[in-house]
């Protein structure tokens, strides 16, 4: 009978593994002192990493309001979870210090609902938390509370994890508040763990330290007490822990951290190209002698990558120095650099690469380029210049439903002359310009708008 595996918000491992490990040594050699002090060497590393974190790591609570019509409805909680002993509406799970501030990082799927947060201390105490922001696409969010003397843990660097490393998880599964357990790094780059609709960003680092319902949130340690991710996810035959545990890798969630801290929001950059992993097959028709990078398979029109000239066919194989390994890698890595930002590509075409540079539009909610305001644009010609008594500008041809530019009254034909009072001669300066605005206090834009017969003024709001 074929078993089921599913995937829920928190994972497992086990210290058996530990002593499996040391088992045959111990046994072989129990009289050797040598061997007695490799093992309480071992276990005062863990000893110091537990004690150097531990004050850093928090309890999340929640609780919900739940109406006559909601009783029998799970809350968002559940979705990862499964049923629980605890009243339904009630939620617990687990968070790490960020910075003196306040700031305490957490799942997005922990606070999901939530009509009140609270924050339980290492020693007990406990805060009413404000929520920041969240995440639900990495599944991160992030909490502020009132306290002092705060003590921020240490965040390590994720892109050197190695599998085979040594993983502490600490955090309060099944209500058991500062539980530390111990393995090792199984793997790295897990993806295709989340539904396909929640579009969500994934490149998890894989453990089997125990990590069960109630470590949402909490740190993943390295053997020098830094975190290096925030656990997230199990995958699970029976609900529990079974060495399957999932951590967001340390680099996204402080990328994404520090985004919410400053800006209140999430801006993902957006290069504008539908992307698929290379098959060996497919290499092969394209005279590639690899399967590492990103496959073009449509080049968006009016996109940062259309006016770089990428191409459908065109392989990926860096960004930014960084080598792409297949179509996550570089989804994951053009959302975590800024809208506006000039990246580097080297990409392979006709059987040779060349380098080129793109600077990245915004990524919008709907998957597409808000940094053109739902519109798609030209320049305009010398003899539309003369009709719209304009000396630059930018002719509208397409304008979505639902998009700022809709929703401001903007039409086809019409033509933007300037962006904040700044003349627009091309469609990358009318999309910098736009990011910058947004960018801005009032995140509003100004734009000076022209047609056959008249000249107005327009403020869309972002």
């Amino acid at each position: 009978m074929t078993r089921k595996i599913t995937i829920s918000s928190l994972a497992r491992g086990s210290f058996l593994g530990l002593l499996f490990l040391f088992t045959p040594f111990a046994i072989a050699n129990e009289n050797d002192d040598s061997n007695i002090i490799a093992l309480k060497a071992v276990s005062s590393a863990f000893r110091k990493v537990a004690k150097e974190v531990t004050p850093s790591v928090v309890t999340i609570e929640t609780s919900w309001e739940v109406d006559s019509s909601q009783k029998n409805a799970p809350h968002p909680f559940f979705r990862y979870f499964g049923p629980q002993d605890m009243p339904t509406q009630k939620g617990a799970g687990s968070g790490v210090i960020f910075d003196k501030a306040g700031h305490i990082i957490t799942n997005s799927h922990v606070i999901d609902g939530a009509s009140k947060i609270e924050v339980v201390m290492n020693d007990d105490s406990r805060y009413e938390a404000e929520l920041v922001g969240h995440d639900p696409k990495t599944d991160l969010a992030l909490l502020k509370i009132e306290a002092k003397d705060l003590i921020p843990a240490i965040y390590g660097n994720s892109d050197t994890v190695e599998v085979g490393d040594w993983a502490i998880a600490i955090g309060n599964p099944l209500g058991f508040s500062q539980s530390v357990t111990v393995g090792i790094i199984s793997a790295k780059g897990r993806h295709g763990l989340r539904r396909a609709s929640d579009m969500a960003y994934e490149d998890f680092i894989q453990t089997d330290a125990s990590i069960n319902q109630g470590n949402s949130g909490g740190p993943l340690c390295n053997i020098d007490s830094e975190v290096i991710g925030i656990n997230s996810m199990i995958a699970s035959q029976s609900g529990g822990s079974q060495g399957l545990g999932f951590t967001i890798p340390i680099n996204m969630a402080v990328h994404i951290i520090n985004q919410l801290i400053n800006d209140g929001e999430i801006q993902r950059g957006f290069l504008g190209v539908q992307i698929d992993d290379i098959s060996k097959s497919l290499a092969s028709q394209f005279d590639y002698d690899s399967t590492k990078g990103a496959f073009i398979n449509e080049v968006l029109p009016d996109s940062p990558a259309a006016l770089a000239g990428l191409e459908s066919g065109d392989i990926i194989i860096k960004i930014n120095d960084k080598e792409i390994t297949n179509s996550h890698d570089l989804r994951n890595i053009v959302s975590q650099n800024s809208p506006g930002e000039k990246v580097a590509l080297e990409v392979f075409r006709n059987g040779r690469s060349t380098e080129t540079s793109v600077t990245l539009g915004t990524l919008d909610v709907f998957g597409r380029d808000s940094s053109l305001l739902g519109m798609s644009l030209r320049e305009i010609n010398e003899e539309e210049a003369a009709l719209y008594r304009t000396s630059s500008g930018l002719l509208i041809t397409e304008i979505r439903a639902d998009s700022p530019a809709a929703n401001a009254g903007l039409q086809v034909n019409m033509v933007i002359a300037s962006v904040d009072r700044k003349s627009i001669n091309s469609l990358e300066e009318f999309r910098l310009a736009v990011v910058k605005s947004t960018k801005g206090v009032d995140k509003d834009v100004l734009l000076y708008i022209k047609t056959p017969n008249s000249a107005f003024f327009i403020v869309l709001e972002k």
